[in-house]
Formats: C-alpha cells, structure tokens, sequence
C-alpha cells in the first residue's frame, strides 16, 4: 500500500549527504497513499440498521478477528474491523474452540453496532456451520458461549462456510505479522531514523539515532572501542564547551554561582540527596558528550534499554548537565528500539492478596522458567529466573532443557551453594518443580516450598514480572538470524540489577549486597562524595526498614 512512498523516502535514508526533497514525485505518491486510506475498503462506513450485517471471521495459532460488513445497494461496505491476541489460556484451544471463540468474541463486541438487524457468519471452519442451531453443541466451551449469545442467536440467519482464501479480512488480521515484515520493519527503521535526525537537528542539540550512531548497542557491545569518561576527558571537552567557560569566567570573577565548585580546573554541580542529605559533586557534562553518555547508559547492553527512571538514575550519580531529565526524555522517546518493544502495562483490578513480607534478603525466593524457544547455536531453549522478593534482585541462567534434574542443579550451585538456602522458594505447578528431587532438597535445607495457583500466574509475580521485561529488553539487542539471545542475558540481568527498581525505589543489587556498585562506565575519579564514612550502612539499614 506505501512502497511506492517507502521506495522514494529510503532512497533518500540511505544516500547519504541528501538533504530532504519533497517535490512533486513524494506529493503525488502520498496522496495516493492518503486515497488509499479514505476509500473502501479501508475506509469505513457507518451501519445501516435496515440492511443486514455480514460477519467474517477466522482464528489461528495466535490470534482471533472478524470483518463487519454489509451488502448494501451501493455495495459492499465495510463497518469494523476487529482482532486481539490470545491468551495463554486461549492459545491451547483446539482449532474448533478458537474459530468459536472468534464468533463469540466478534458478536460481543459489536453487539452494539448489530443491534437487532439479521446477521450471517462466514466463517472457513465448516464444524461451525450448524452451530447456532444445536441445542447441544458437545463441546462445554462453545456450549457456555452459545448460552451468553442466546438473546442473538435468533437474529443469526446462517453460519456460512467460506473457503480461507476467500476470507481475505480476517484472515489477514489473523496472520499479518508474519507478510514480510522482517523487510517492512528494516525499510520503515532506515527511513523513521533519518527523519528523525533531520527533524531534531534544529529543535534540539541533543544526540539522536543515526545511521553511524545506530540506537541499538549491540555495535558498542561487539567493538573494541573504550568509552572514555574520565576528568582528563572531561577537561579536555570542557575547555571548548561556551557554557561550561561562561560559568567557570564568573567564578574566576569571584561572582556568586551557587551550587558550582571548581576543582583542579574542572567545572562540578553541587548535588544534595533527598533521602540522607549528604553532597557530592559531579563534573559538569560537556555537550559534546551528550551522545557518547547516553548511548553507554541507555543503548548499551549493559544498561539495557530501561526507560527514563532507571537511566536518568544512572546518569545523575556520575554527571550533571541542564536540563538532564528532558534530555534523557527526548533521547529515549527517539530509541526505534524502545519504540518498537516496549509495552504498554496496566494494572488488573481488584484488591491485593499478599503473604506476609520477608524481613531480609533472599528470604523469600521466585522462581520460573522462561521459554521454550528455537534451539539456539550453543543448545540452549530456556532461561531460568530466580528473584529475590525484597531487594527484586534477579539470577538467571540460559539452559537447555527444563528437566528437574537441571533446575534442581540451578538453584543448588547458582543460588544455595553461594547465599545460603532461603526459608520459602514461590514457584508454579509445572513438573520441573513439582517433584521428588525438588521435594527432597526442598526437606533437607529447611525450605518451605509454595505453589501458584493454577492459571494464576499472579501469585508468582515477582518473576513473571521480570520475564515481561526480560522478552523486553532483550528483542533490542539480539539478532533473530543469530539467535544469540543467550549471550546478551548475562548483560540485561546485570543492567535491571544495578537500575532502580520503580516499587521499591532503590538498586536491588545495593539492597542485597549492602554496597554500591561500580559501573563499567566509571573512571576512578569522575566522581566523590562530601560524607562521613559510617553513614552508608545507617543509609542502607534506613532503606531496607523503608521497603519492609
């Protein structure tokens, strides 16, 4: 539908030295494009209550959808078009349950739009044909969906068998991330990056991605080049930097800058904690700098694609500039990667149950199993995630199966062998928990071994929580061809480790470990702080009371 469009904008995306051309060859390509998208069968009509509705529908391994229509004098027009995901629960239904399922979902949806006209169904699964007809279907699913459409049922004229390459709507919905979008998504990356750069370069000084300066990091990660941040760095960008010398003139002058201190000829902020009130300063960022800073801690795989919070925590216990959170804000706004993995969350209703909380780290353990996956170049199909329930902080371990036998491995060597057993260990009811071998090791270190409830992965959240992230972080860095997600594991367990946690507020690896953590990005000297040597562990005492 756009590549006409697409041709003549990655033309130019990928010449580089061009500067934007919109002439008359783009005009009369985007307003074909705009025509497209204003006429049938993309455009959509509203329902005529005096015509009967035609709805289509289909179901595959991942998803269900339908087409509401009519046949009007004037033609077919279409009315809605609908789809969603499946469900975990849902993706196990049999072929039959699913193209059911999809009849039902469809109808509940647009009741509204049907009112009480007549409808017929096409549907490609001819078992279905009958339907709305048997009072018994033999199936308790379908019954029970039969039962809730009881009040339209009699407004269903016909369940019609439709071939499925003549149910081209939903059958498309159903299926359409698997039409070429390796090639799609690489031509819309190539071309929303340039734009990207020409559009900001005017707005703002700040870095954004290009094709030299890629927001994905795996480039940093694989080349050899060394990320330098140390005040000798700084200095040197400093000393060509207008605002940084404007700043460091007034304090020559002896004027009154507060909240600045200059030290051995290096421009520092002034930073005071809310939670303890001790200082530190840290240098003044040179502009110049902006990009390599942000692309280490917020692109490279070792600070894991997070978002604004967790980065910005990073960045301001190592440096200062104006404007920092902004800055950081229209950086990660820009990352294609974060745009094109990250999701939307939101919270299920309903009041919280929870166990009573754990009074110190790695009392209370979760523990589940990620996976399975294509088998991967060094064998491995699975990942294996072990959380600690107060300080968040997280192991895990790609392996290649998930027999009890391995998993019992797992915690025993990564886990007993190095922190000690814990008191209770949270894990589903799969067989690679639930079995002899765990039970005798759960009895002989004195852990009281929970079980979620079945298709209530909730109670085991704290995992599955970091599993959604994990899927996450990890699609930015890995190259599907390669499947070499394995080896960037290591590294986003190492970056949601050392980031802030946004429930608890703190670094789960401090709270665990009582000790701050020095980055890879950190000089031996890019940063000090004004405090008295025993008041971190009155810090990290006060921290842990705070999230019990």
């Amino acid at each position: 539908m756009t590549s006409h469009l697409t041709s003549l904008l990655l033309t130019w995306a990928r010449t580089k030295g061009n500067e934007f051309r919109w002439g008359q060859e783009q005009q009369d390509a985007f307003e074909k494009f705009k025509s497209i998208l204003t006429s049938a069968p993309l455009f959509l009509d509203f329902p005529d209550q005096s015509a009967p509705f035609i709805l289509s529908t289909d179901a595959s391994d991942l998803r269900i959808a339908g087409v509401l229509k009519q046949d009007t004098t004037d033609g077919l027009k279409i009315c809605y078009y609908k789809s969603r995901l499946l469900n975990d629960t849902e993706s196990t239904y049999s072929t039959t349950e699913r193209e059911a399922l999809a009849i039902y979902w469809c109808l509940t949806e647009l009741r509204n739009y049907i009112g009480d006209s007549e409808i017929t169904i096409e549907t490609d699964h001819k078992p279905l044909v009958n339907m709305h007809k048997k009072r018994n279907y033999g199936n308790k699913r379908i019954d029970n969906w039969l039962i809730y459409l009881q009040d339209l049922i009699p407004q269903i004229i016909e369940i019609k068998y439709r071939r499925g390459i003549d149910n081209i709507g939903p059958d498309y919905l159903t299926r359409y991330e698997t039409i070429d979008s390796d090639n799609q998504q690489q031509s819309l990356s190539a071309i929303t990056r340039s734009i990207t750069r020409q559009a900001t370069a005017s707005a703002s000084s700040l870095p954004t991605a290009t094709e030299d300066h890629p927001t994905t990091s795996t480039l940093l990660l694989k080349s050899t080049s060394i990320l330098d941040f140390t005040l000798e760095k700084i200095k040197s960008e400093q000393d060509t930097d207008t605002d940084i010398q404007l700043i460091i003139s007034r304090i020559h002058a002896q004027k009154k800058i507060d909240n600045y201190v200059l030290y051995n000829n290096i421009l520092f902020r002034l930073i005071t904690k809310k939670n303890d009130g001790t200082k530190s300063k840290v240098p003044y960022l040179p502009a110049s700098m902006l990009n390599t800073v942000l692309e280490a801690f917020h692109d490279h795989s070792l600070s894991g694609h997070f978002g604004v919070q967790r980065t910005l925590h990073r960045i301001r216990t190592r440096f200062w500039w104006s404007n920092m959170r902004k800055s950081i804000e229209h950086y990660i706004s820009s990352c294609q990667q974060c745009r094109k993995f990250n999701i939307v969350r939101s919270k299920i209703p309903g009041h919280l149950k929870s166990f009573a909380p754990p009074t110190d780290v790695f009392q209370v353990l979760h523990m589940d199993f990620w996976g399975p996956v294509r088998t991967l170049s060094q064998g491995n199909r699975y990942e294996i995630v072990l959380t600690d329930n107060l300080s968040k902080y997280v192991i895990a371990k790609a392996m290649s199966n998930n027999t009890a036998k391995a998993t019992a491995e797992f915690i025993m060597n990564e886990f007993i062998m190095i922190h000690g057993a814990p008191e209770r260990l949270i894990t589903d009811n799969g067989v690679h928990f639930n079995n002899t071998l765990m039970k005798r090791i759960t009895t002989m270190i004195n852990t009281t071994h929970s079980f979620s409830a079945s298709y209530h992965p909730q109670t085991n959240d704290q995992v599955e929580r970091f599993n959604a992230t994990f899927c996450t972080q990890l699609a930015k860095y890995y190259d599907e061809n390669e499947d070499d997600w394995d080896d960037y594991l290591p590294s986003v367990v190492y970056a949601y480790n050392t980031g802030i946690h946004a429930t608890t507020g703190f670094i789960p690896y401090e709270l665990a470990f009582g000790r701050r953590q020095k980055s890879p990005f950190d000089s031996n000297s890019s940063n000090f702080a004004l405090t008295q040597p025993d008041k971190f562990f009155k810090y990290l005492q006060k921290t842990r009371r705070t999230i019990l």
